[in-house]
């Protein structure tokens, strides 16, 4: 489902190919956005978002909420 309101029909191969590197690209975090003008497809915005604690933190933050939720 594309849901800016393309249509996958509406779509060119070459586009399809570009939406589908840009999920690749933008990892467990990021965002793909599908930008269209005059009903077409003009841009594709890729949002990268990277988890800024290490690992231990990220564990002390799991463990956190869950000792909260009791």
């Amino acid at each position: 489902m594309i849901a800016s309101g393309l249509a996958a029909r509406e779509l060119l191969p070459h586009q399809i190919k570009q939406i589908e590197r840009a999920l690749a690209d933008v990892g467990e975090f990021g965002e793909v956005r599908l930008i269209k003008a005059k009903g077409k497809l003009r841009f594709i915005q890729r949002v990268i978002s990277e988890e800024a604690l290490t690992p231990a933190e990220t564990q002390e933050a799991r463990d956190a909420r869950v000792d909260h939720r009791g």
